[in-house]
């Protein structure tokens, strides 16, 4: 509860999270998670 209570006075303190291919932020007090962003193989060509 007093994390929660902390996030909603304060705001949450996000850090930057990677798993399963995916890059997300993530509150450290309270777990809140951000909806990420995938992360794909692209081959980058230069011509």
């Amino acid at each position: 509860m007093w994390s929660w209570l902390s996030c909603f006075f304060i705001g949450h303190e996000y850090t930057v999270h990677c798993e399963h291919g995916e890059v997300y932020l993530r509150c450290l007090s309270c777990g809140r998670r951000s909806h990420g962003w995938s992360l794909e193989h692209a081959s980058h060509h230069r011509g």
